[in-house]
């Protein structure tokens, strides 16, 4: 008969191999899910060769530096406008990299996550102030940040609206923040006097906003970049093709979006993170 000392081990064990089991479980549905969404996507590079899929807000960032000359020009005028940026993380790394001017504009009340937390944390360290932040671990946050990233995958318009009713975060780390945050439903009859004098609209998997920032772009003469992600095609059964077709796939979308100028004016760009990584834009 085992002692309780030879149990707890055993107990340990059996842990530890579940800790594995649940860490082969996560590695290999995210690998399916990454196959899924790539599908003939078309970039030249493996996905397995590029970096994580939570590294794709400090890629982008760093890819919209190097492309709209740098942060003077990007902070010119009110600044970077991040259509439907959630929680923020693109607008984080670009005021990280310099860029003094960013706006997030999304349709929910800001979710203030575990890099934004960070954030306020380190900046009031600098301030001699405190605060309470939750000691999760990255490997947490990164888990949290792939359920939260399309928490609203399959709503309509209108329940998406309906899902964003609910209390706002805590108005003191709001205004700790980097970058402004305005809550609005991002449509191109919308666009505000502010958003007119943008240096660039970007969005970054911006969901049913993908066209919008486009159409605003377009209609106030402004630089964008956008990476799609999900199409939406049954709130927007509008969307043909100019062969006839209607946008049903995320390369659909870059098509339609391509073809709402001439050719050439609209580019495009694989860029150096797993999964839906084909930015769309013009400068």
């Amino acid at each position: 008969m085992k002692g309780g000392g030879g149990r707890s081990q055993e107990a340990g064990q059996l842990f530890e191999e579940i800790v594995e089991v649940r860490k082969l479980w996560l590695a290999e549905r995210r690998a399916k899910r990454l196959d899924n969404a790539t599908l003939d996507w078309g970039d030249p590079t493996p996905m397995n060769e590029k970096l994580p899929h939570a590294c794709r807000a400090a890629v982008f960032a760093d890819w919209i530096i190097e492309t709209f000359g740098g942060n003077e020009k990007l902070s010119s005028g009110t600044g970077v406008f991040d259509i439907a940026g959630g929680g923020g993380q693109l607008s984080l790394d670009l005021t990280d990299r310099g860029v003094s001017k960013c706006t997030v504009v999304d349709s929910r009340p800001l979710r203030v996550g575990f890099a934004l937390k960070k954030w306020v944390k380190k900046n009031r360290k600098k301030t001699a102030q405190e605060v309470e932040v939750n000691d999760q671990d990255e490997g947490d946050a990164e888990e949290d940040e792939e359920v939260d990233e399309h928490e609203y995958d399959g709503l309509d318009s209108r329940q998406q609206k309906e899902a964003a009713v609910v209390e706002p975060v805590d108005a003191s780390i709001v205004d700790e923040l980097p970058f402004k945050y305005l809550q609005h439903f991002f449509v191109p009859e919308s666009v505000t006097p502010e958003i007119a004098q943008a240096s660039l609209l970007v969005g970054m998997h911006p969901d049913q906003a993908t066209g919008a920032i486009v159409e605003a772009a377009i209609q106030c003469n402004l630089p964008f970049a956008v990476i799609p992600c999900c199409v939406f095609k049954d709130d927007f059964k509008d969307r043909i093709l100019k062969n006839g077709k209607p946008v049903a796939t995320t390369l659909d979308l870059v098509e339609w979006i391509k073809e709402k100028r001439p050719e050439g004016e609209i580019q495009t760009q694989f860029l150096n993170f797993q999964g839906k990584n084909l930015v769309v834009y013009r400068k």
